[in-house]
């Protein structure tokens, strides 16, 4: 393991380490069944702050840089529930930054209008939510980055970019059809401004209708009933 030194600076000697496998390029290691090692990160930096501010809903920060990562290992102990989905709408609260992404909501919108071309989906057109704080985003919101603990939610593996908050929460909401079978688009919606989540909804939904596509195309269906009922409800 690289950077050992510093590793042990931080937990203590090294009793076990067991190399993980994960979706990114990292190297992963379980260390003293404790601890969460990553080495070889991109935007480590980035990765580290979002931790450091979304403590409520993220594992322990031991340690951040662009370099290395170590963090407190989470055990599942249970299964999501509706209460578990509640408290992340009603609580999560990440660090508010002052500067706006144009780029971010450039690629989301031509990323809806792709998805609607490709998958032949009725485009809806809603306006943009003016004068929107910004926020430093997890970026991969989803079921497959959640771990169900004894003291509740916690989620991993951030892509970390500045945006809107909405956005990171429905995407966390539609990430899998067992989220959204546990609250109604109805229910969900009333924990946004009206305006944002008109904006943002098609096309977070449209972007996992692509995503399905590739990864889980079990899901495709469900994901293009679910958008069609949507919109033909508010056009």
């Amino acid at each position: 393991m690289e950077n050992k030194q510093l590793v042990e600076k931080y937990i203590g000697a090294i009793e076990s380490s067991v190399n993980l496998k994960g979706t990114t390029d990292a190297q992963i290691y379980l260390v003293n069944n404790q601890y969460i090692v990553k080495t070889h990160i991109s935007d480590g930096q980035a990765t580290a702050n979002w931790y450091q501010y979304n403590h409520a809903f993220a594992p322990q920060l031991v340690y951040g840089s662009n370099e290395l990562l170590i963090y407190t290992y989470e055990h599942q102990d249970g299964n999501l529930d509706r209460y578990h989905i509640i408290d992340i709408f009603a609580k999560y609260n990440p660090k508010h930054v002052s500067i706006c992404d144009e780029i971010y909501y450039s690629n989301l919108e031509q990323d809806y209008k792709q998805a609607c071309s490709e998958f032949n989906l009725i485009p809806i057109k809603n306006n943009r939510p003016t004068n929107e704080l910004s926020f430093h985003l997890h970026g991969d919101m989803g079921f497959h980055n959640l771990i169900v603990t004894n003291v509740g939610i916690k989620l991993i593996d951030p892509q970390p970019h500045v945006g809107s908050k909405a956005a990171d929460l429905l995407q966390f909401y539609v990430s899998d059809p067992r989220i959204m079978k546990l609250m109604t688009i109805t229910e969900i919606s009333k924990y946004f401004d009206q305006t944002s989540f008109n904006y943002y909804f098609p096309l977070i939904l449209a972007d996992r209708i692509v995503r399905s596509s590739y990864h889980h195309p079990q899901d495709l269906e469900f994901y293009k009933k679910t958008y069609n009922s949507y919109i033909s409800k508010i056009k």
